[in-house]
């Protein structure tokens, strides 16, 4: 301390074990410090005028709100030094009921009595029900184990060591797909405040993240780093990286899988949809144990993507992509991946990536056909200056209607992350710039230069958000366990043709005003105007998904 004051520093980081035992030597705490006890960061006013700071209880509470209100949560802490009381006060502060758990029980009570917490051995954790698990000790950074008991899906595990950030303990979470969140996570958040505090500016947690996380790439990815478009710096620029995929039907499940063993640093899955037999001839993430359980697609993914690489943060999401969701779910992502099956999606996607100025990569398939490209605000033209309007229903075919093959689904796929890699490993201009066509059956490849963006669209160029701002078109029709769907566009269908697909699959009975087929427990009665009511379901979600399966768009 005297040599920092004869230097004239102007500010200081304290880390462990010095947390506690610096306290004496500052002229001043403030009220965070003052209660935790404990100081990571000091800021120097004038030579004899230092104050310390805590902001490791922003860094505990900010990377946890992503999962929600801790409120009446019940927490397992490990731990009773400076790192443990800055966890404790944040979590006693959220709400939560806090059992300690630590080897030197004595020095253990009095962070206890501070937390208002229960105090326990460490040994007895394995026999104590926790949602969430918190190491604020130096276990997983050496040889020693924490033996947790069995930590299940709904679990949260934080371990706050930062050095290997990816510990035997996060492994083992995520392993058993439950939510994690880092030392590192924890480290970038303290920092953001850190550097506030020292220089009055809030500097970008996109940066922090890069550079507190470096290079640890190891040997796993290194035919990736050998391949000279990606090479060592692309590489720890996807370790850095965040995905969103939407849908995890064939499309979302192969790119989801090719991203995960990539390597990248989180991945973001949402879909409304569960595994349905169907499925398996083409959706490679699934089996037929996913079908007899009837998991959601998601939660099923993402089983089996936490068994590829406990090294990728996978959050499951169980919903469908709206204007209500997207913000959550889209912030501080670099890519979009498009595993949608309707246009209303799309054009969704479309205004999120530009109101949020978010590239995402556009992909379809259906029979042996398929087509992908890829969309940088401000750089390419966007999806409505290539078609303008959602498609009528049933105006195209879907894969209900006119089949796939798994082969298609992983050939257009491999466009799609090809080009999601680009964007990731900093090599935007290796875009291809174009729309990229495949039939595998007759063995066709085409692609066409994306076209400038129109000067009218309403996306690109006018900024006018339309699939964001528009209310819901569900209805849920009281007491008769159907729903009413109105499609986005007004235009006429043809109910001969969509019945003549249908009837490769069920009866169809059709006159010059509706068309009515019943597929499965569901009855679907489709007007001329496009509209329609979905029978036997009161959730507008399975419903839009009845309707975008069989009927389209």
């Amino acid at each position: 301390v005297d040599g920092a004051k004869r230097l004239g520093v102007s500010g200081l980081s304290v880390t462990r074990p010095f947390k506690e035992s610096i306290v004496p030597f500052l002229d001043h705490l403030d009220e965070n410090a003052s209660e935790i006890r404990a100081v990571n960061t000091i800021v120097t006013k004038e030579e004899s005028d230092w104050i310390g700071f805590n902001t490791d209880s922003t860094g505990v509470v900010r990377p946890l709100q992503v999962f929600g209100s801790l409120r009446g949560r019940d927490v397992a802490l490990l731990g009773s030094g400076g790192a443990a009381r800055a966890a404790a006060f944040a979590l006693k502060n959220a709400g939560c009921n806090i059992t300690v758990f630590a080897r030197n029980v004595k020095r253990a009570k009095e962070m206890a009595s501070f937390a208002e917490a229960t105090l326990k051995p460490l040994s007895m954790l394995p026999l104590t029900k926790w949602s969430l698990l918190v190491n604020a000790t130096p276990l997983g950074t050496n040889s020693e184990v924490i033996d947790t008991g069995t930590i299940d899906s709904e679990s949260i595990v934080f371990d706050m060591v930062t050095s290997p950030e990816i510990t035997p303990l996060i492994r083992r979470a995520r392993a058993g797909c439950a939510a994690t969140v880092t030392g590192v996570e924890m480290l970038v958040h303290q920092a953001l405040e850190q550097a506030k505090l020292w220089t009055g500016d809030v500097p970008s947690e996109k940066e922090f993240n890069r550079v507190a996380r470096r290079a640890e790439i190891g040997s796993r990815y290194s035919r990736q780093i050998l391949f000279d478009g990606i090479g060592e710096i692309g590489q720890q620029k996807i370790r850095n990286s965040r995905v969103l995929v939407v849908g995890v039907g064939a499309l979302g499940s192969v790119s989801a899988e090719m991203l995960v063993r990539a390597g990248v640093e989180e991945l973001r899955i949402i879909d409304r949809d569960y595994v349905d037999e169907s499925n398996l001839q083409r959706q490679s993430l699934f089996d037929e144990y996913d079908c007899k359980e009837g998991l959601p697609k998601v939660i099923a993914a993402k089983r089996k993507l936490a068994r590829i690489n406990t090294d990728v943060k996978i959050n499951a999401y169980v919903a469908e992509l709206n204007a209500g969701n997207f913000a959550a779910l889209v912030k501080d992502v670099d890519v979009i991946v498009d595993g949608t099956d309707n246009f209303e999606t799309r054009y969704l996607l479309n205004d999120i990536s530009f109101k949020l100025n978010i590239p995402w990569v556009y992909a379809a398939c259906v029979g042996s056909y398929g087509m992908s490209f890829t969309v940088v605000p401000e750089k390419t033209a966007c999806l409505r200056c290539l078609i303008q309007d959602v498609p009528a229903p049933g105006s195209a075919p879907t894969c209900e209607t006119a089949g796939v093959i798994a082969p298609i689904v992983h050939a257009v796929a491999a466009f799609q992350i090809t080009e999601t890699l680009k964007l990731l490993s900093g090599r935007e201009e290796a875009l291809l710039g174009k729309i990229y066509c495949i039939d595998l059956w007759d063995g066709s490849v085409q692609s066409f230069k994306l076209a400038e963006s129109r000067k009218d669209c309403p996306a690109c160029k006018l900024q006018q958000f339309q699939y964001i701002d528009k209310s819901a078109q569900t209805t849920t029709l009281c007491g008769r366990n159907s729903v009413h769907l109105s499609p986005q566009s007004n235009q006429d269908v043809s109910l001969q043709d969509i019945a003549e697909r249908l009837s490769k699959l069920s009866k169809v009975f059709v006159n010059d005003y509706l068309l009515r087929t019943e597929v499965g427990s569901h009855a679907i009665v489709l007007f001329r105007d496009g509209r329609a009511i979905i029978h036997g379901t009161d959730d507008p979600v399975e419903a839009r998904t009845l309707y975008a399966r069989y009927i389209g768009s």
